[in-house]
């Protein structure tokens, strides 16, 4: 997706995770009891008005133990008065390597929170949608966080009397580069541009330090814009 301005604003990446041959089972062309043929457009909507009628005429079920659980869970997100919400969108990953997202949004988010403001997960792929969902959980920001870069190079290797005693040859190190844009709901200006960086022991342990680093600039911001 991209913005007005023609930047890159969010990618999404789908992965065959299994395949196989196996045979598909009969049963599934089957016709489905009760398929009645249309002729043409009208009659098929026609169709799909009654069912969607009939539908709505049917008494609900019983909420079941996992609704009612969020049910309690959304009451509990009702935000607190004189505070400041951020909702996070799910972090983009553009730099090639597979990393954790929901790990290192919850770093994140958990970062972010204190102080008078909290912040919560938005699960939006698209601007349009997070800005509604952002809406509808209260929040006043919203932060969009891309992994711009992740390199890893290989660390000398540990030689002599040092490298016996530890047991390890060198560790590899790495570079991480994080660009977030911090967003007042209803706005398409930016309040906050900026980008991060990690150089830690570990591809995760780089960004997690770039996000930290974002988790203060993103809270200072928002105190700021109070």
């Amino acid at each position: 997706m991209y913005g007005a301005d023609g930047k890159e604003m969010f990618t999404s990446t789908k992965e065959v995770v299994e395949l196989s041959r196996e045979p598909l089972d009969a049963a599934l062309f089957d016709v489905p009891a009760g398929y009645t043929e249309t002729q043409n457009s009208q009659e098929l909507y026609g169709a799909l008005s009654t069912a969607e009628t009939t539908s709505s005429a049917m008494p609900a079920p019983d909420p079941s133990a996992d609704d009612r659980n969020n049910a309690i869970s959304s009451l509990a997100e009702t935000k607190q008065a004189g505070t400041l919400r951020v909702g996070v969108v799910t972090i983009n990953n553009m730099s090639g390597r597979p990393v954790s997202l929901d790990a290192l949004r919850e770093r994140l988010v958990n970062g972010i929170g204190g102080a008078g403001i909290d912040a919560v997960r938005l699960n939006a792929t698209s601007q349009a949608a997070a800005e509604a969902e952002a809406k509808a959980k209260q929040c006043n920001f919203i932060l969009y966080t891309d992994i711009s870069s992740l390199k890893i190079s290989a660390a000398k290797k540990l030689g002599g009397i040092l490298g016996r005693a530890t047991g390890v040859s060198g560790v590899d190190r790495s570079d991480a580069r994080v660009d977030f844009r911090l967003f007042a709901v209803g706005e398409t200006s930016p309040r906050l541009q900026s980008s991060v960086t990690g150089k830690e022991e570990g591809g995760e342990a780089s960004i997690g330090t770039a996000l930290d680093s974002e988790a203060r600039a993103v809270s200072a911001a928002v105190r700021r814009g109070r």
